[in-house]
């Protein structure tokens, strides 16, 4: 199924929208899902459902801050991404829609459900969107290192080159005996110029 990128205009710049599938717009919400991805990934994560619902126009935006996105400037909070969401179905001109929010982008999902309440026929909850329990008494940084653990050191990590991050990546316990030709393309999208002659993730840590 082939991708388009759309742009929307958003608070602090412009949202980068994947879209497979025909037009929402005139083919009904009913066949459309609006997918929410996690909070170092990008709308690729979902390349793997795509491929089995070819039936469905699938809009899956990089969130600000992330991907495509990355240099949408401004608060990237999960009220900042609801609001995101919201002048994404406006741009493609959908009233309602199925949501899909996977880890960090199910609490995105939950909240846009709560304050676009109009706009969710359903909403699907992968491996994230409930309550999590947090000591007030922990730093920022604690509870991102206590959170989300070696993901959020490798966001200060730089790599020579591709094939070294995604070495990196081959070493991970999920995908030392489960690896495909379209995780590296997936990883090898995750990196920008650090400036500095090597290669970072594109999520920075100050977005997290």
């Amino acid at each position: 199924m082939s991708e388009r990128i759309v742009d929307v205009p958003v608070a602090g710049g412009t949202l980068r929208v994947g879209v497979r599938g025909g037009d929402p717009g005139s083919s009904g919400d009913a066949s459309a899902a609006l997918l929410v991805h996690g909070i170092t990934s990008s709308h690729l994560a979902w390349d793997f459902v795509a491929e089995r619902l070819p039936d469905v126009t699938l809009i899956a935006p990089d969130l600000r801050g992330r991907g495509m996105s990355r240099t949408v400037a401004g608060p990237a909070g999960l009220a900042a991404h609801a609001a995101d969401l919201a002048a994404t179905l406006d741009r493609l001109g959908i009233g309602q829609t199925v949501v899909v929010g996977h880890s960090m982008g199910g609490f995105v999902a939950v909240v846009f459900a709560h304050l676009y309440p109009e706009r969710v026929t359903r909403l699907l909850l992968v491996d994230g969107g409930l309550p999590l329990d947090v000591d007030p008494r922990l730093s920022t940084d604690d509870v991102i290192s206590g959170v989300l653990g070696p993901t959020a050191a490798r966001l200060a990590m730089q790599f020579a080159s591709v094939d070294d991050y995604l070495a990196f990546w081959h070493r991970h316990p999920a995908f030392a005996d489960d690896w495909s030709p379209r995780l590296d393309d997936y990883f090898a999208s995750d990196l920008v110029d650090d400036g500095a002659g090597a290669l970072r993730p594109a999520t920075a840590y100050e977005t997290v």
